[in-house]
């Protein structure tokens, strides 16, 4: 069971992760089914949803923040940028980002590293 499950993606281990909004969590569930709390901290307000990249790095929309996170395959997390208003869908396309900007109508397109 998951409290206001809004996002996921899953990487190439298999494994689902699952945005909890009002939890301000990311969940990873296993293949084997173990739901485990994959990242929490007061950095994460509002994750709507996610998307993963080929290396295993998992970007997070993160709406009442007003920016995008990037998350480890380990959890480390960085602000990948906060010229956002409202983030809410995310996708990556090879080495490109596109965000959706609910606060301003538009999309981002950021070229990742």
């Amino acid at each position: 069971r998951l409290t206001s499950p809004t996002g996921l993606t899953t990487d190439k281990y298999g494994n689902l992760y699952v945005t909890s909004f009002t939890d301000n969590a990311i969940f990873k569930i296993q293949p084997d089914g173990k739901k485990v709390l994959f990242y929490k901290s007061p950095n994460l307000k509002g994750p709507i949803s996610l998307t993963s990249d080929d290396a295993g790095n998992i970007y997070v929309a993160n709406y009442n923040a007003n920016n995008v996170l990037k998350l480890s395959h380990s959890g480390v997390c960085t602000v990948l940028t906060t010229e956002v208003v409202q983030p809410y869908g995310i996708h990556v396309d090879g080495n490109i980002l596109f965000v959706a900007s609910q606060g301003s109508n538009s999309v981002l397109r950021l070229k990742l590293k």
